[in-house]
């Protein structure tokens, strides 16, 4: 594969990349279009190195990773705690599994609440204690599924991407309003108060937050709303809903960046690179990528196609009927959690 012959096949590349990786790796899909297409025309933006471009050129085309023909990818959001300067726990779990033989992708939501038995901990902490490898093996557990490749994206970066794209539209099948939608950096604030009172619902650290029915356009702080959002009144209070609104906004955000206009403007392509490279970690080296790349090319018909199953987790049933996630009535950790049967 020689350099001109990349360059003649960019907008090839882009909606490859994009729709393979389809929403849940967007960022990721990006970064794959921009070095697979966009970087041979651009190599000093966004910080994307010549030799990179040359590594891709002279590497060894290697098959992506995969288990009884599947490829599993694992997305966290998580929220970024200034003061602790550490990863908070992971509000976004979701799974995007590839089967290779249908060539279909299934987008798998996890609830956060989900008991670890191993962490002894509920799986939105696995990230907190232990980073991508943690959280690969035990939500690979819960799915029963094992995961390949990974990525964490910090909500403040999940916000800058919707900006950069200009919003996003999502149609939203009922209006509602959450009262409890916490105020980012007053945590802790004590609204006027000297001393802090045990129970006292603090007003100042919340606002009310509304969204009504139909399509919305959504800025990065709304879209970043939409999928937060834990307290608002009625069904849209359900973690199911709020896995439903996770898995629109990222399909809004792919739709968003396959679009071939987006993508013919270098800027928006630097921009978001540099998103990407601010507040994104994940688990892929450089040869990762390139296989990534390498699969697009072979497959960019087929993945142009592809179809998405959605599955939420505590919607799902056995054999029997049974819900594969329960609440018990008592748990020994005190707290309200989803045990797996």
């Amino acid at each position: 594969m020689n350099l001109e012959k990349i360059k003649l096949n960019w907008r090839k590349i882009v909606l490859v990349s994009g729709m393979f990786l389809v929403a849940s790796v967007v960022f990721l899909g990006l970064v794959l279009g921009v070095m697979g297409s966009f970087a041979f025309k651009y190599v000093t933006m966004g910080g994307i190195k010549k030799e990179w471009i040359q590594e891709y050129i002279r590497s060894e085309k290697l098959d992506i990773l995969q288990d009884e023909d599947k490829t599993n990818f694992l997305l966290l959001g998580y929220h970024k705690d200034e003061k602790t300067n550490g990863d908070d726990i992971t509000d976004t779990i979701m799974v995007i599994s590839y089967d290779h033989k249908t060539g279909g992708v299934k987008m798998i939501s996890v609830p956060r609440d989900v008991w670890s038995e191993e962490m002894k901990a509920k799986i939105n902490t696995a990230y907190h204690y232990g980073g991508l490898e943690l959280s690969k093996k035990e939500v690979g557990v819960i799915v029963e599924l094992p995961i390949h490749y990974s990525m964490s994206i910090d909500f403040n970066g999940f916000s800058a991407v919707v900006d950069a794209m200009g919003g996003v539209v999502v149609n939203v099948p009922e209006a509602f309003d959450d009262y409890r939608f916490p105020v980012p950096g007053k945590e802790e604030d004590l609204c006027g108060d000297a001393v802090y009172i045990e129970e006292k619902v603090y007003e100042c650290r919340y606002k009310h937050v509304h969204f009504d029915e139909g399509p919305n356009h959504l800025s990065g702080e709304k879209a970043l709303e939409y999928v937060r959002s834990r307290k608002a009144w009625g069904n849209e209070g359900t973690d199911f809903a709020r896995s439903r609104r996770q898995q629109q906004v990222i399909e809004a955000i792919a739709k968003k960046a396959m679009d071939k206009k987006f993508l013919g403007d270098p800027e928006n392509i630097s921009s978001l690179l540099s998103i990407y490279q601010e507040f994104t970690k994940t688990d892929m080296g450089k040869n990762d990528y390139f296989d990534l790349i390498n699969f697009g090319f072979k497959n960019y018909k087929s993945l142009l196609n592809v179809k998405i199953e959605k599955v939420f987790l505590d919607q799902e049933v056995d054999e029997e009927g049974n819900p594969i996630l329960y609440n018990p009535k008592y748990h020994y950790s005190g707290q309200w959690v989803l045990l797996k049967r």
